[in-house]
């Protein structure tokens, strides 16, 4: 039987996060795991091994996180396709393309390094609020069957990247001759970034395209102004046109 109580400060209006190895732990991604595999198969009882879609963003304790999630969904008999490190998008859009039943994205978003925590998607709707306090209070009560699920790696990125830049394919002769300054702020969103400016045109400058969980160059906030600091000085010292900031899992600009 797995039963389990989360510390009641992590699950929050809009996303399960908190501070790892303090208020969140890796046995809190095993059990929300377990118990999100449950509660997805018990709205689809007719479905042996419904498919989830889990990704992760670039913190130090999100591989970590990512595995134990994993585990947890695979002893609640899903069937889970890994994408791996990028963006909050990707997941939305992997959800999407492999037409599964729920998602759930590894990461702590635009907080300072030492958070994590967890997005979640059920058919393609987000899952929030009053669904993920009935979440923890079914992990807290406990379930007494396990089963048999699976799980394996999938290559979602370059489907992700060539849906991106569709709609730039109207308006490409817009970008010749424009400069744009992309700042990554060393989250998830930079190895996408990188290959997004390859495709397209335009003089384009990334910084901080490397992934690092410490963020070594400033915090992981666009919506802070003064993260963009960086980001404008550059644009005033190439005489940039645009130039955008990301947060930590890339699903916010500045």
């Amino acid at each position: 039987m797995f039963k389990h109580t989360f510390n009641s400060t992590i699950l929050r209006s809009y996303d399960i996060r908190g501070i790892y190895g303090k208020t969140l732990t890796k046995e809190d991604a095993f059990m929300l795991g377990f118990f999100f595999g449950i509660t997805v198969r018990e709205r689809i009882p007719n479905k042996k091994h419904p498919l989830i879609i889990i990704g992760m963003d670039g913190r130090l304790s999100s591989p970590i996180l990512e595995e134990k999630l994993n585990e947890g969904l695979e002893n609640s008999g899903c069937e889970i396709y890994r994408i791996g490190l990028g963006p909050t998008p990707m997941l939305y859009f992997a959800s999407n393309y492999y037409k599964a039943d729920g998602a759930i994205q590894v990461t702590g978003s635009h907080n300072p390094k030492e958070y994590n925590g967890f997005k979640i998607v059920l058919n393609q709707s987000s899952f929030f609020g009053e669904s993920i306090q009935k979440l923890g209070n079914f992990a807290s009560k406990g379930y007494t069957k396990t089963y048999d699920g699976s799980s394996k790696s999938v290559e979602i990125n370059s489907h992700y990247i060539n849906e991106i830049i569709k709609p730039l394919k109207f308006i490409d002769k817009q970008l010749h001759g424009k400069t744009i300054v992309w700042d990554c702020g060393n989250g998830a969103s930079g190895p996408s970034v990188e290959m997004i400016t390859t495709k397209i045109p335009g003089n384009h400058i990334v910084l901080y395209s490397e992934v690092d969980g410490n963020f070594p160059n400033h915090h992981p906030d666009p919506t802070d102004e003064s993260t963009l600091k960086i980001l404008i000085n550059k644009m005033e010292e190439v005489d940039a046109d645009l130039g955008i900031a990301f947060d930590g899992d890339g699903d916010r600009i500045g």
